[in-house]
């Protein structure tokens, strides 16, 4: 890379392919060996590509800047490699790289002028939220989240616990501003709170015992008759496992209920239920923590949103759903996935 007063003209070698001027006068130009066309029309199908360069070489560099690909191996392998297997694990790292020149979205989202804001979760929806056994500190992706939303919208976070099945109701009425804790958003659900946009997008999935060979789907549990599923009434496992894998009765003596969705894997655990359904995140925590212990079986059973809810008609709302874009746009999101998804092994 190098920088280019603003008058500059390109080297003669070199043919542009993309000039722009960003916000504040600075000017890049995306440069390409002259004779090359092929290598030109190769990289404008490559809309998200020059995107993302663009964003990371366009600030901290003057008035102007040119990137230049001296030669075509270096161009060819940086396509070849972001066009195919490993476009995925490029993002994820040049996402880390991003984050500092994107710190600047944070000066556009409003400003709560350091008010407390109470947050209320259960603590026992791994990896999203829950206990560390090791240091017995409340630890997981929503927490991480929701710091850095507090960061950038400037306000002081007060988390409390709550269960699940009082949660909503407690939003609804005011005793805390937000609720926390992987909560789909349904429509029967904005009747009570209002939600914030979605921050993730979760598939149900079947977490049985390790050893389990009575079933390998819905289809076959279904038949299995003497099969009982573990569930928290009001949640979407629960309506999933009446809807999608038994026969439609919410009073069905198959499902057995319980309080919080740690105590149904439990009952997994210990032969009391046969099946749990979870969102794969949740289940995949469960998975690694077992020992082998556990494991997911069968394909997705449906696809869900999360998102925070608030008391209706909250001034929360709006700036919250800011400071989600924000995270979407300079890859703290995906970056939370990784570290929580990937990295991440429940009990070491």
């Amino acid at each position: 890379m190098q920088q280019l007063p603003p008058q500059s003209r390109q080297p003669s070698k070199f043919r542009s392919i993309r000039i722009a001027t960003l916000k504040g006068g600075l000017r890049v130009a995306f440069l390409l060996p002259a004779e090359d066309s092929l290598a030109e029309r190769k990289f404008r199908r490559e809309p998200l590509i020059l995107e993302l360069l663009f964003r990371f070489c366009a600030r901290g560099h003057g008035n102007g800047l040119a990137i230049c690909f001296p030669n075509m191996t270096l161009f060819r392998a940086l396509i070849g490699e972001i066009s195919m297997a490993f476009r995925r694990s490029f993002l994820l790292g040049l996402s880390a790289l991003v984050l500092a020149p994107f710190a600047s979205f944070a000066a556009d989202l409003p400003d709560l002028k350091g008010k407390t804001v109470v947050v209320v979760t259960e603590n026992a929806y791994p990896p999203l939220q829950f206990v560390d056994a090791k240091s017995g500190k409340a630890i997981g992706w929503e927490y991480d989240a929701m710091n850095e939303i507090a960061k950038r919208l400037n306000f002081k976070v007060e988390y409390q616990n709550t269960s699940w099945d009082a949660m909503i109701q407690a939003v609804s009425e005011g005793q805390y501003n937000i609720g926390m804790t992987g909560i789909t958003i349904k429509e029967d659900r904005k009747q009570k709170v209002d939600f914030s946009d979605p921050y993730m997008r979760s598939e149900q999935f079947m977490l049985v015992r390790g050893d389990e060979k009575r079933f390998t789907d819905a289809k076959s549990f279904a038949a299995l008759k003497e099969g009982l599923i573990g569930a928290q009434p009001g949640t979407t496992p629960f309506y999933t496992a009446v809807y999608e894998v038994l026969d439609g009765n919410e009073q069905n003596p198959r499902i057995k209920t319980f309080e919080t969705f740690g105590a149904t894997v439990q009952a997994l655990k210990t032969g009391d239920v046969d099946l749990v359904l979870t969102d794969g995140t949740a289940g995949k925590g469960y998975v690694d923590a077992s020992n082998g212990g556990l494991k997911l079986i069968g394909g997705p059973l449906g696809s869900e949103d999360f998102g925070f809810i608030f008391q209706k008609g909250s001034d929360l709302v709006a700036p919250v759903n800011a400071a989600i874009a924000s995270l979407k746009a300079d890859g703290t999101l995906e970056a939370l996935n990784k570290k929580w998804f990937l990295d991440y092994k429940m009990g070491q």
